[in-house]
C-alpha cells in the first residue's frame, strides 16, 4: 500500500483530517477521536442588550442572590407558616405567609406537587420562574416568610406576568396580618 493511510482506510477517501488521524487497530490500540479546532464563541453582554426580565443587571445596581438565607428549608419553618398564616389568592398564586423569624430577611418556599402537574419538567419550570419573581422582588417585600403553591397548570407561567402579582400578594398579605394581630390586640 503505498498510501499514508492506515490499512483500514478505504481505498479512494482523501486524505482528509479525520480519516488521517486514525490508528491501525493492529497495533492493539484504539482509534482516536479526530482532533478538532476549537473556536471561542463567548463574548460579553452590552447593558443594552441585556433582557428586560433581569433589571439588576443594570451599571450600578446592586447585584441580587437568592441564598440560603432566603430559603424556607425545614419542614417546622413550612409547618408553622401553615397553621398560622394568611392566604391570599392570585390569578396564577397562592401566598400562603407569616411573619419571618428574621425581620430584615423575608424568605422563600415551594409548594408544587404532583397535583399541579404529572410531568417533572413542568413542575420545575414553574420553581424556576417563582424563584426568579421572588429574587427580583426580594428588596420591596415586606419581612414575611411565604409559601407559594401555582394555582393551576392550564396557565402561562413567566416571570413577567408572577413579578407584579407576587409583589401585590406579598403586600396584601401583610396588611391582611397586620389587620389580624390588630383584631387579636383589640379582643384582649
Amino acid at each position: 500500500m503505498g498510501s499514508s493511510h492506515s490499512a483500514h482506510s478505504p481505498a479512494g477517501s482523501s486524505g482528509n483530517s479525520v480519516s488521517s488521524t486514525k490508528i491501525g487497530l493492529e497495533s492493539g490500540l484504539r482509534r482516536s477521536a479526530p482532533v478538532l479546532a476549537t473556536v471561542s464563541c463567548e463574548r460579553t453582554m452590552t447593558s443594552n442588550e441585556a433582557p428586560e426580565i433581569c433589571p439588576d443587571l443594570e451599571q450600578g445596581a446592586p447585584r441580587l442572590r437568592h441564598p440560603k438565607a432566603c430559603r424556607l428549608r425545614t419542614g417546622q419553618d413550612f409547618g408553622r407558616i401553615y397553621r398560622n398564616g394568611v392566604r391570599v389568592r392570585g390569578r396564577l398564586i397562592l401566598l400562603v405567609a407569616a411573619p419571618s423569624l428574621n425581620p430584615s430577611v423575608p424568605r422563600l418556599g415551594l409548594s408544587v406537587g404532583r397535583k399541579f402537574h404529572k410531568r417533572a419538567v413542568k413542575r420545575n419550570r414553574v420553581r424556576r420562574v417563582f424563584r426568579e419573581s421572588f429574587r427580583l422582588n426580594r428588596p420591596e417585600f415586606p419581612p414575611l416568610d411565604m409559601i407559594l403553591i401555582p394555582i393551576g397548570p392550564g396557565q402561562a407561567y413567566s416571570v413577567r406576568d408572577c413579578r407584579p402579582e407576587l409583589l401585590y400578594l406579598a403586600q396584601k398579605a401583610w396588611r391582611k396580618w397586620e389587620k389580624r394581630q390588630n383584631s387579636t390586640a383589640n379582643d384582649r
